[in-house]
């Protein structure tokens, strides 16, 4: 019975719906729109204005100048600009809100600029994305400074390099310029020289020097510091590299001139005594299957 009853309800007030001249169901449908507009629902609105049209079977400088503004707020410039060009085909000069309309083009047309430069950001971002490289992350950043994607992007920056390069003193490559090499590795003539080059150093754990940080250097600029035990990655250009590998103090180092000729190359440092003894190097990371210290020369 209860099922009945509910049942006449609904078709009772469908008739009465059906029932309403479409005027007044134009002018329920336009307020619930500026209603909706006034709570920042712009979508909701101009689904709102849709139907008022729909009712009416028409348009009128009223509805258009509420559906322009709606659009604009909804970052959607084609409905805006579609929404301008019917209100200036019925409205005269002389209606309330002709001036603002005139303005609202302005508006409309930065909107288009800006939708044009996000999607320039966005296809320069997705690029990044594919690229993965910190080179990439940088160069967003750099092109895209305050960009949508910046926070993500120095996020990506320095997993990459797990790392935050450090601002170097005046006085750095004075202290870092002298000495002999410790190691040479690699050769000039088979040398990357483009994209980047993922240098991992690993120190074994020792009791010796245990407290210890070995800070690491590439081209005068430091990168990292290796503690006892642990592994740090780090990123740099392709190209001839001059690593340092020192205490905190400058008193001891090792100063490698090291030629690239992979993209994942490796160092071992086992501190028993000066860091520049016992150090291996391999661009395969698999040091059972090499064994030969390539490259290796006694510290001068």
């Amino acid at each position: 019975m209860k099922k009945i009853l509910a049942l006449l309800v609904l078709i009772s007030m469908a008739c009465l719906s059906s029932a309403q001249p479409p005027d007044v169901l134009a002018k329920a449908a336009f307020l619930r729109a500026q209603e909706l507009y006034g709570n920042a629902e712009y979508q909701l609105a101009i689904e709102k204005l849709k139907q008022t049209q729909t009712y009416l079977n028409s348009t009128n400088p009223r509805i258009d100048h509420l559906l322009t503004i709606c659009y604009v707020q909804a970052s959607d410039p084609a409905g805006a600009r579609a929404a301008v060009k019917s209100y200036f085909e019925l409205a005269s000069d002389t209606d309330p809100n002709y001036m603002q309309m005139l303005g609202i083009i302005d508006e409309v047309e930065q909107l288009e600029n800006a939708l044009v430069m996000q999607k320039k950001e966005d296809d320069f971002w997705n690029q990044t994305l594919q690229t993965n490289t910190r080179t990439a992350y940088q160069n967003y950043l750099k092109t895209y400074p305050k960009g949508k994607y910046a926070a993500i992007a120095q996020s990506k920056n320095i997993e990459q390099g797990k790392y935050q390069v450090t601002t170097r003193s005046a006085d750095l490559p004075a202290r870092l310029g002298f000495g002999e090499y410790s190691y040479i590795f690699g050769s000039p003539d088979n040398m990357l020289t483009d994209g980047e080059i993922n240098l991992t150093f690993e120190r074994k754990s020792r009791f010796y020097g245990s407290a210890i940080g070995i800070r690491i250097f590439v081209n005068d600029v430091e990168y990292t510091k290796v503690k006892n035990g642990s592994s740090e990655t780090i990123s740099v250009p392709a190209g001839k590299l001059i690593i340092y590998m020192l205490n905190n103090n400058f008193e001891n180092y090792s100063k490698i001139l090291f030629y690239p000729t992979s993209r994942n190359e490796k160092f071992i440092i086992d501190l028993r005594g000066a860091i520049s003894e016992y150090l291996q190097h391999s661009s395969t990371y698999d040091f059972n299957q090499n064994e030969e210290k390539s490259g290796f020369l006694d510290e001068k």
